[in-house]
């Protein structure tokens, strides 16, 4: 009764009369459902991944990969075998802040920085690659950074990259202190007058030379300038629309360059965040503030 029911669906009665027809329907049928080859599958030609003949030795390195969105190298820790380089799947990626709300971040030091190329291989750069100058900056009323702020330090830390920091109380004093904890060593310190203020991890100094008769402010405005050209990425604490703080973001966007800005105002604790990159993004710190 099997035979019967399968040969009734292999052949249309209504569509096909021809008895000739009909019994080569069947017999192909049921050479194929007597063929030992029913159901197998054929095998793949791709050649599969040679079993690694030794324990992974997994360490963290930094991996550069180009982004889909942006179109720049972006970077991240991940995990890399030092016996055959083979990379780890479970490597995570320097995202945000906010996504990494139950995992403290911490400075790992000085690693070794890999890009990672079009067929999925790891190919060893020098760390100064793709190393960008990170202006950061802020209100001097800042008495407190909070575990976010931290975070974001953090990142620009382990990716190596070059920061450029003032002299001054509040945020430029809160933020030297976490790099001089990590013992961060590319750091550079700006001031105006006959040396720092404030240098507390001994890093190297820029003096910004001014005239006498200027005010404390003018000097103070001169230094911010030229930390402004000499950077690639601004990040401003603010707290009440500093005067002076306002004026490194719109120094920095004048440049044409993007300046991430974080108001502390009314929440120290998961501050507000956005990435200023034009004129409208201006108008949303005033938005911010008017609510």
């Amino acid at each position: 009764m099997a035979k019967k029911s399968l040969y009734k669906r292999a052949v249309d009665p209504w569509s096909d009369d021809v008895k000739e027809h009909t019994r080569a329907k069947e017999n192909k049928m049921f050479e194929k459902n007597q063929s030992d080859k029913v159901g197998s599958r054929k095998k793949s030609t791709k050649k599969g991944r040679k079993r690694a003949n030794h324990e992974h030795i997994y360490s963290c390195v930094i991996i550069w990969r180009e982004s889909y969105y942006e179109g720049k190298m972006l970077g991240s820790v991940g995990c890399r075998c030092s016996i055959c380089g083979k990379r780890d799947n479970q490597n995570y990626y320097l995202l945000k802040s906010y996504l990494f709300k139950d995992k403290k971040e911490e400075y790992m030091g000085e690693l070794e920085h890999f890009e990672l190329n079009s067929q999925g291989e790891l190919v060893a750069i020098d760390s100064k690659t793709y190393q960008e100058t990170i202006f950061l900056g802020g209100s001097k009323t800042i008495n407190n950074i909070s575990e976010k702020v931290k975070k974001e330090i953090v990142d620009f830390m382990n990716l190596g990259h070059n920061i450029v920091i003032g002299d001054c109380m509040g945020a430029d004093f809160l933020m030297q202190k976490l790099l001089a904890e990590n013992h961060y060593p590319f750091v550079t310190v700006y001031y105006s007058g006959e040396r720092p203020r404030f240098n507390l991890g001994n890093w190297q100094t820029k003096q910004i030379t001014s005239n006498y008769n200027m005010s404390a402010y003018e000097k103070q405005k001169l230094k911010d300038v030229q930390m402004a050209i000499d950077c690639n990425l601004g990040f401003m604490l603010l707290k009440g629309q500093s005067k002076g703080t306002m004026a490194n973001i719109k120094e920095i966007l004048k440049l044409n360059k993007k300046c991430e800005v974080c108001i502390t105002d009314y929440n120290e604790k998961y501050p507000y965040m956005l990435m200023v990159k034009n004129e409208k993004d201006l108008e949303r710190i005033d938005w911010y503030y008017r609510l």
